[in-house]
């Protein structure tokens, strides 16, 4: 929607390793982890035991990474109720529906979720690509800084 009141604001959507409906039911096998409508308000008590990264982080973004940890640190207790809002809400009609370019960033290493889904998103509106990256677990752009940078070049011109 954009008029003179109402402007456009995002031009594109870059979407990193992120399923657009995080619940898996028996018709959606790509949501997060082993995560459904059951389960969810327990499982996001504790973190998930998996290692995000596949092959881990180079020494100098590590440093950073623990540093920004450090200083603003993430407690899970206190955001479960931002979690469990993330966790319920389903994108797909959005994203079906949207004119604007989307872009997914698929981690084929992924401990959380499955490649997949970006297909049939891309069947159901010509403004979504995809790219499948790897090797590279959940955290792409810090895993394999130079493809994602470099897709991200090519995307952004």
């Amino acid at each position: 929607m954009s008029n003179k009141k109402w402007p456009t604001v995002v031009k594109r959507a870059l979407v990193i390793d992120q399923s657009p409906k995080m619940l898996n039911d028996r018709n959606w096998k790509y949501g997060f982890m082993d995560y459904t409508s059951e389960n969810y308000h327990e499982k996001c008590q504790e973190r998930p035991h998996v290692h995000e990264t596949f092959a881990g982080l180079d020494d100098d973004v590590y440093a950073k990474l623990m540093k920004a940890k450090e200083e603003d640190p993430f407690n899970r207790k206190d955001n479960v109720d931002l979690l469990e809002n993330h966790m319920s809400l389903d994108w797909r009609k959005v994203i079906e529906n949207a004119s604007i370019p989307i872009t997914f960033f698929i981690a084929k290493e992924s401990p959380y979720y499955r490649e997949g889904y970006e297909k049939l998103l891309e069947e159901k509106n010509d403004q979504v690509d995809s790219f499948i990256m790897s090797p590279t677990g959940h955290v792409i752009m810090a895993e394999i800084p130079k493809q994602f940078n470099s897709k991200l070049k090519d995307i952004l011109g």
